[in-house]
């Protein structure tokens, strides 16, 4: 592992930064989403197995990722249920849309922040650092997801996937970023969870990355380029001063 000099407080200019496993575990949200969603199924139709209804799940979420490669919609849970659904022959629009706003419901509900995560966005905005949100998946879920943690008033703005047609590590989605705060790419930093979307993108375009990995992946021995590596925010706050 390579890591960099990190820029001081005063020399950054704007903070990029995911969401999803970023500042909240994404896993512990979507495990609950699923249960919630089979539950609202097993309503209707109780002898869906369950262990089925997760298998094809899986399944077909791995078939549109391919399908729909690099788009929003590769992560649009209102397909995966369509799908699932006319797969097991019982589709009908209630249902797709009972197990859609079931899933979120209770993927929103189970929602926390990371520790020390607030008070990291809390000392930019005090310092008056722009923070954008980078983000894969649709707009209006990226949405609920930033007021339902409670971030929105220390968020300056958000950049998604739909809104500019492709994920990352495109560069397409880092340049909106810079765009929107002003900046270039060697004034700001960005931190994320996938070294291949967040750390790579981030670094092709010039931008110093932070790698947020609580669970100490092993890489593989990989031929990496520079980047900085932290397991929590209490961490990263101290790295940035």
């Amino acid at each position: 592992m390579k890591n960099t000099s990190p820029m001081s407080i005063q020399m950054i200019k704007g903070v990029l930064i995911d969401l999803d496993n970023t500042l909240y575990s994404y896993e512990e949200c979507h495990q609950a989403g699923l249960r919630s969603s089979l539950k609202q199924l097993h309503k209707a139709h109780p002898e869906v197995d369950s262990e089925l209804f997760f298998e094809e799940y899986k399944l077909i979420q791995s078939d549109l990722k391919i399908k729909l490669e690099k788009t929003a919609a590769s992560h649009h849970r209102l397909i995966y249920f369509q799908s699932i659904l006319e797969k097991l022959n019982i589709w009908n629009s209630k249902l797709c849309l009972d197990l859609y706003h079931s899933y979120w419901n209770n993927f929103l509900a189970k929602m926390a922040l990371f520790d020390n995560a607030l008070l990291f966005l809390k000392e930019l905005k005090s310092k008056q650092i722009p923070i954008v949100i980078v983000t894969d998946l649709v707009a209006q879920i990226q949405f609920e997801k930033i007021l339902k943690l409670d971030i929105d008033q220390y968020i300056d703005f958000i950049v998604t996937s739909e809104e500019v047609g492709i994920e990352k590590p495109n560069q397409v989605i880092f340049k909106s970023a810079l765009k929107k705060i002003q900046c270039k790419a060697n004034e700001v930093v960005m931190i994320g969870d996938s070294f291949d979307k967040d750390i790579i993108g981030a670094i092709e375009l010039g931008i110093q990355a932070f790698w947020y990995d609580p669970d100490k992946k092993w890489l593989g021995g990989r031929e990496l380029p520079q980047y900085t590596k932290i397991s929590s925010f209490k961490e990263l706050d101290a790295i940035i001063k």
